[in-house]
């Protein structure tokens, strides 16, 4: 009898030590929900079409991911980019003859999807590296107004484009949250896109513009961002 309850101690034993070193492992791997807001300079410019905005810019994203190990993590996520307005003048031409210089005010709105990959190796305790790379697909909307001979033209535009980009920071770990902070630089190569204004002058419509464009959007700067562990 002591026998059999010596060798089930023993059986009991080992499970309850494989039980825990598969919650350790269970622990390092997992499902983990996570937010970040950004601060920092983006340049949207396009050569050809005079566009050339440099202007300060916020970020606000939500990201869902997996752990698939200690060191490796894969996630993906939704941003939404703040406001930028612009300033400048567009030359207007008619029958070859330059008009004016007209003042035009555009104002750009995105919102981009992501899938992006960290690596995150340990530096000390509770306290790890983070370097990654990331990309997706944005989503412009650019809308232009001007005044001009009394009448108020507008071109609002939709481009949308492919954007990559790289991180790199610290992570600290907090029992099941995590709080990152890093920078950020990413670029957007939006598609070229036909942009025409032209404006009613006594009910005829007259083409003022046509161009062929297409931006390219550059941002860098810093960031905050939290995670939840599941």
């Amino acid at each position: 009898m002591m026998k059999f309850v010596n060798r089930l101690s023993i059986v009991v034993g080992l499970c309850i030590v494989a039980f825990s070193v598969n919650v350790l492992a269970n622990e390092s791997r997992g499902f983990f929900l996570g937010a970040d807001a950004g601060y920092g300079k983006t340049k949207f410019q396009q050569d050809d079409f005079r566009i050339n905005v440099r202007d300060n810019v916020s970020n606000l994203g939500l990201r869902a991911g997996y752990r698939l190990s200690p060191k490796h993590r894969a996630y993906i996520g939704y941003y939404h980019q703040s406001k930028i307005k612009d300033t400048g003048k567009v030359p207007v031409t008619f029958a070859g003859n330059l008009i004016d210089n007209v003042s035009v005010e555009t104002k750009y709105r995105a919102h981009r999807v992501i899938a992006g990959y960290d690596f995150t190796p340990i530096l000390a305790e509770n306290i790890r590296g983070v370097l990654g790379v990331y990309g997706g697909y944005s989503f412009l909307r650019a809308n232009t107004e001007s005044n001009f001979f009394g009448n108020v033209f507008s071109l609002p535009s939709a481009f949308d484009g492919f954007m990559y980009g790289t991180k790199i920071g610290l992570l600290y770990e907090i029992a099941k949250v995590e709080v990152e902070l890093g920078v950020k630089l990413e670029q957007i190569r939006y598609k070229t896109r036909d942009l025409k204004l032209n404006f009613n002058v006594g009910g005829t419509q007259t083409d003022v513009l046509s161009e062929d464009v297409r931006p390219i959007q550059t941002t860098g700067g810093v960031y905050l961002g939290f995670n939840f562990k599941f």
